[in-house]
């Protein structure tokens, strides 16, 4: 496979000439997908309400060392529920963060599109309305896309992170603190 996969809490970054050129990650409703792209640079990020928003500066520092401005990255937002507190809240906090650091080419269009769910869901259909399931970015094409359908080959993307959202609930219970993002490299 010529992708390089993340989870919450992770992100990464890859080049055109890379034989892993698309970053892709699993589900998400009330998370954020950040994407950066350029010419020659992709990057993908996924943030939950407990992710240290400021560091996404590690992706800034990675364009940096590749020596691309921050006027030629296209950085785009995805996901969150407006009508739920923290993710509108952490939404916020990523868009934010993105203006700082001076990100003119800056698009948020396709954050607050799905509704905050209400459990149980009653059939696997009725998901749609409230997450993705999946997104990936591809450096040789500059292009991010999100996964609206049901898709299998993000189907294991999506076991594999909640084994870790599981294993984060364990470790620290209703206390969760925030934490950094994660390089996957």
């Amino acid at each position: 496979m010529n992708s390089i996969d993340i989870l919450q809490k992770e992100w990464a970054f890859t080049t055109n000439e890379s034989p892993k050129s698309i970053i892709r990650t699993g589900s998400f409703g009330p998370c954020y997908i950040t994407s950066f792209t350029t010419g020659k640079c992709a990057a993908m990020a996924h943030i939950d309400d407990c992710t240290q928003v400021e560091t996404m500066m590690q992706i800034v520092k990675k364009f940096d060392q590749h020596e691309v401005c921050r006027k030629d990255i296209k950085a785009i937002v995805i996901g969150g529920w407006q009508d739920h507190p923290e993710s509108y809240r952490w939404g916020m906090k990523v868009v934010d963060f993105l203006k700082e650091q001076q990100f003119e080419n800056l698009s948020t269009k396709n954050m607050f599109k799905k509704k905050i769910v209400t459990f149980p869901i009653q059939d696997f259909g009725q998901a749609t309305n409230h997450y993705y399931f999946g997104a990936q970015v591809d450096a040789k094409g500059g292009r991010t896309s999100v996964v609206s359908q049901f898709n299998p080959d993000f189907q294991v993307l999506d076991d594999r992170q909640m084994q870790a959202n599981e294993a984060y609930a364990k470790k620290y219970g209703t206390s969760a603190p925030e934490l950094p993002l994660k390089g996957v490299l």
